[in-house]
């Protein structure tokens, strides 16, 4: 036994504890040859992947890359959930309800990003968007009528049902101003500061300016016009 060397490899304690008899140590020699297999063949994976990375190609690089137009999500039952698409050339990610409506996607179009949130009734509610780069947000109501809208430049804007402004907070130029309009979309009174002075104005439904006080090179200041605008009083 003292040559046989699979005693050598395995260990002479191992076998000694092994061994019982002719049965024991074939089936040791059996297990020792699949090891020798299974380590010539992590040794040839080495070499292989040696080879592989000193030519300038990682293990990486050699994946799969999985391409498609389409990828599409389905339930337990087969319906529509999920859809990331083209749609006339832009890439766009879409989730769907139950009933096969879209709840949200997410697009670009025109190059610019564009994030919807939809109801159950198809209509949009919600909007975040870039216009021609400057960033946007909009909340409408369930007919579909923009209720808030919030943009980078323009300022804050709260219409009513009609679409008419009611309230619009502005940022134009470094000089903020706030208006306030009647359900004719015409504006009724606003508060600017301009120049350095202040001014609260007063309109009447026409939308011409009759009331207008204000503070001037720190002196303040009262006009008041008529229905065609002209002066009726005017201090100092």
């Amino acid at each position: 036994m003292a040559d046989d060397p699979y005693r050598s490899k395995f260990g002479v304690i191992r076998l000694q504890f092994l061994i019982g008899g002719t049965e024991t140590i074939s089936l040791e020699k059996e297990i020792i040859e699949r090891l020798d297999s299974i380590q010539e063949q992590l040794s040839s994976i080495a070499t292989q992947t040696e080879q592989t990375q000193s030519e300038g190609e990682s293990p990486k690089d050699s994946q799969k890359v999985l391409a498609a137009h389409a990828f599409r999500l389905v339930d337990g039952e087969g319906k529509l959930r999920g859809e990331l698409s083209l749609q006339n050339g832009d890439p766009c990610l879409s989730l769907i309800d139950a009933s096969g409506s879209s709840r949200m996607d997410l697009c670009l179009q025109g190059g610019e990003a564009k994030l919807r949130f939809i109801d159950s009734n198809g209509v949009e509610q919600i909007k975040l968007c870039f216009e021609q780069g400057v960033p946007a947000f909009a909340l409408a109501d369930g007919n579909a009528t923009v209720r808030v809208v919030l943009h980078m430049e323009d300022g804050l804007g709260m219409l009513d049902a009609h679409g008419n402004i009611r309230a619009m907070v502005a940022n134009q130029g470094g000089e903020p101003s706030i208006a306030i309009g009647d359900d004719a979309d015409h504006p009724r009174a606003g508060f600017f500061v301009k120049d350095g002075n202040t001014e609260l104005a007063l309109f009447d439904t026409r939308g011409a300016p009759r009331v207008k006080l204000f503070v001037s090179d720190e002196e303040p200041g009262l006009t008041i016009n008529d229905a065609d605008e002209n002066t009726l009083f005017s201090f100092p």
